[in-house]
Formats: C-alpha cells, structure tokens, sequence
C-alpha cells in the first residue's frame, strides 16, 4: 500500500479531521499509523495566532490533521475551520465526525438498499447538509429561509461521485468498518451497549422528570414503538442529508415533522459551520433519536462506528493521491 512520506511542511497535510466532542477526538486517536510530534517538528506546527489543538499524523494513504474543537456548535466549528485554513492550506478534505441524533423510521424512498430503521450506533454518511434552524420559528418547528444565501451548497462534484462508489460498495465498507471498529475497541471502552438498550418511544411520549419510562427499564406500554433488533450488533451505514443546527433536537414532534418536510435522516449541530469551508463530508453515528429521552449510554459506541467508517472511507482514496 501506498505509504505518503512525512511532511517537510504544514501544506502538505491533505485532509482534516473534525472532532466536536473529546470522546470523539479519543476513538480517532487508534486508527494514526504514525503521529508527529509538534515539538519535535516544529515546521508541522500550527502558525501564529491558531487557538486549534491538533494531533497530526498519517492515517493509511495521507497525512492528516486531527481537530479538536473548543466545544460543539455551528459557530466554534466555523472559528476551528477557518483557523485550520490558516494553518494548513493544503487540506483538500474535511471529515466531520462523531455523533448525532437520528430519526428511527425513515420514508422508503430515503432508505440505503431499502433499510428504513435507523439503529442507535448505525453511521450516517452525508449526501448534503440542511440548516433546519435559520428562518421563522413556529411552535410545532422551524421553516427554512429558502434564499440562495441561507442554503447550503451541494457537495463538490468530486465527493458527489466518491459517494456513489461507496454506496456502490456499501458491503465492502460494512466489511471495513467493522474491522476499523474492533481495532478501536482494542484501545478505548466502546462497546456496544446492547440491542436491550435500543428504546425507540413514542413522538407523544415526552421525558418525565419523575418515573419516566426511560428510567424505570423497558417495559413494552404504549410508549415504547416495538421493533425488532438483533442482539449481534453490526452498525449500518445509511447515506442521506443531515439537518444542522445551533441546538440539539430534542422533541420527537418536530424532529418528525422537520424530516418528512426536508427528506433527512439525522440531525447535528456543526456541519453548517464547515460546509461551505471545505469540501467536506459528515460521517456521523446515531446516539439517541432526537427526543427528550437523552443519555449518554450510546455516546462513545456510536463515536466509535462513525470513526471506524471515516477509517474505512480513507482507504479508498477519497482525494488524489499526487501532490
């Protein structure tokens, strides 16, 4: 395999990884074949003025740069982007990773190869992003301002057609993901919490600040949405748009209205503030369904599958391999 010398410079770092949340940062740490010290080469180090931590390295077919971001948010990943620019101009890619919030049942015509439940831990590849948030506020949810300057681009005709390969290849990237996952859990505490642990409620049912369902165990009422999960979890990858916003989703009304009025799949918080900066993909992983029921039960696992599909994404050549 094709081995990219160390860099004798920041412009010759080719893609960025961005990571929100710490936990994010640690599950993306096992998969560096290499990393470079920015005190033994100082040459590598950010310029002047950048407030980004990075950790740089080489992961499989390219030098990259790991991000960690100052907290999550469309504008802290706006600031981190633009000072990475600054600091290494060669980038050509942006991963954004890490988790989300996911919608449990999707329309058919949304579906990869006709999967229409999402799972908590399944992955999320994005296909464009959607500032749900930027436009009137009405109670039941938002309406998008619809102007050429409040939408977001789509994605470059470049990483257009690298998602269709993947997609064209979804088993041999289900294949890879799951090895990448593995070797993460060698390392950093990810494991699946198990498919007991995988409660869709109900879009009425809101979280009860006293004997919640959530919190009391399952038990299989009228809250609780059956459907069936195998206990062998194996994270699906699903290809869609993500809906971004400035706060996290928490009510399964408006989540579902906000997903049958805009086609997505997932919603997030930072991938507005990159989008138009780099040619970028969201490679993100469902930790909870976008309601009022949230835990922290399914953070590291789902951080875990989404950097294990960006691992395996990066071996298959994503950008140029020529300078």
């Amino acid at each position: 395999m094709f081995s990219p010398p160390r860099p004798s410079s920041r412009a010759e770092f080719r893609v960025a990884i961005l990571c929100p949340l710490n936990l994010e940062a640690e599950v993306v740490k096992p998969l560096f074949d290499m990393t470079y010290s920015e005190v033994h080469h100082p040459e590598l180090s950010r310029i002047r003025g950048d407030p980004n931590s990075y950790t740089l390295g080489k992961i499989g077919l390219y030098n990259v740069v790991l991000v960690y971001m100052a907290s999550a948010g469309k504008a802290t990943a706006s600031a981190a982007a633009a000072y990475m620019k600054r600091s290494y101009p060669g980038i050509q890619l942006a991963f954004l990773i890490g988790i989300c919030g996911g919608v449990p049942f999707i329309d058919k015509s949304l579906a990869t190869r006709g999967k229409t439940d999402i799972h908590l831990g399944d992955v999320i590849i994005s296909t464009g992003v959607v500032q749900y948030d930027l436009g009137r506020a009405l109670p039941q949810g938002f309406v998008r301002k619809d102007t050429l300057e409040a939408n977001l681009g789509r994605p470059s005709p470049e990483i257009r057609s690298f998602v269709a390969k993947m997609k064209a290849w979804h088993t041999s990237l289900g294949d890879r993901q799951s090895h990448y996952l593995a070797k993460i859990q060698q390392h950093v505490q990810a494991q699946c919490p198990g498919a007991q642990n995988d409660v869709v409620y109900s879009q009425n049912y809101d979280h009860k600040d006293q004997n919640c369902q959530c919190d009391l165990g399952l038990g299989l009422d009228q809250t609780v949405v059956a459907r069936q999960r195998k206990s062998a979890v194996t994270p699906y990858v699903h290809f869609g748009l993500l809906a971004s916003g400035d706060s996290v989703m928490m009510s399964g009304k408006v989540r579902d209205v906000i997903a049958k009025e805009h086609g997505v799949i997932g919603f997030e918080m930072e991938g507005a503030g990159v989008w138009d900066s780099f040619p970028c993909i969201l490679v993100k992983a469902v930790s909870d369904y976008s309601d009022s029921h949230k835990n922290k039960e399914w953070q590291y696992f789902a951080a875990a599958s989404a950097a294990a599909c960006m691992r395996a994404l990066l071996d298959e050549a994503p950008i140029s391999l020529e300078g």
